[in-house]
């Protein structure tokens, strides 16, 4: 006699044959080949012996009960490959999301938490950024000075500040800027042998400037320098006039003394030097 039971799985009603033996083991639980369905044997499954001596042959049926049958058993379903159009997404409820813990916090607390620190104090990080930020300006202009200083928009914003921090700004000098007018040479009325110049210089930079050191020649007949001086501004300027800077755009009147070069001096000539101070 063959030491085996017929069940039925509850779930599929499938119908297999399992062994004494394999009850044994799992007290009866077993899974179904077919729906893959965990149940017990001996309570939930349809058990019985089964003797081919006394086996009872199935009833017969026709074809239009079989399709019946096969209608009312609840066989798993295959899958569906067809393509099926999405329907509107559900949102989760707010209730069960606050239940859900990840890394031992509630997930409300992971979303929030950004959300209040980012917004924490921003008057604060704008106050350091925006101080920053002139510290970096400042730097900038500071280590830039003697560019920026002659630069007629930045140097009263430099000389503001260097009354107060203590610095010097780099002098403003561009010679090449001065305009000279009525240059005049002639004999001195009460002295012989001693030249009378006069000349108008006027300061056309867009800054005051030093007054600049006058280069002044004589030539003769064919060009050739025949003596040249450099005066400078305590040499030719009145001992009574105390002017060191020159202002933009006003003429100034110079008139000196100097001794005669000689007969064969026909033609004179200036040229407008930086007077750096040794």
């Amino acid at each position: 006699m063959d030491d085996s039971l017929l069940t039925k799985c509850p779930h599929c009603k499938t119908l297999f044959r399992i062994q004494h033996d394999h009850l044994a083991i799992a007290n009866g639980n077993v899974r179904c080949g077919v729906c893959y369905k965990v149940f017990n044997a001996k309570t939930e499954g349809l058990a019985y012996s089964e003797d081919p001596s006394t086996k009872t042959p199935p009833p017969s049926t026709s074809r239009k009960e079989a399709a019946e049958i096969l209608n009312d058993l609840e066989l798993p379903n295959a899958p569906d490959t067809t393509i099926k159009k999405a329907g509107p997404a559900s949102t989760p409820d707010q209730e069960d999301i606050r239940q859900l813990v990840i890394a031992g916090e509630p997930i409300e607390q992971l979303f929030l938490a950004p959300k209040q620190q980012r917004f924490v104090r921003p008057w604060l990080w704008g106050s350091a950024c925006l101080l920053a930020t002139l510290l970096l300006i400042t730097q900038w202009l500071w280590f830039n000075i003697e560019t920026y200083s002659i630069n007629p928009k930045w140097r009263p914003w430099y000389q503001t500040a260097c009354r107060y921090l203590g610095c010097r700004i780099t002098e403003y000098i561009a010679p090449s800027q001065i305009q000279t007018e009525r240059l005049t040479v002639k004999t001195h009325a009460d002295y012989s042998n001693v030249l009378v110049v006069d000349l108008i210089i006027n300061n056309r930079a867009p800054l005051p400037q030093p007054m600049p050191a006058i280069n002044l020649a004589f030539y003769d007949i064919n060009g050739v320098t025949l003596s040249s001086r450099v005066l400078k501004p305590q040499e030719y300027l009145d001992k009574s006039i105390s002017l060191k800077q020159m202002p933009r755009n006003t003429p100034i009147h110079l008139s000196f003394s100097i001794m005669d070069p000689g007969d064969n001096a026909v033609n004179y000539g200036v040229q407008l030097e930086s007077n750096f101070p040794r």
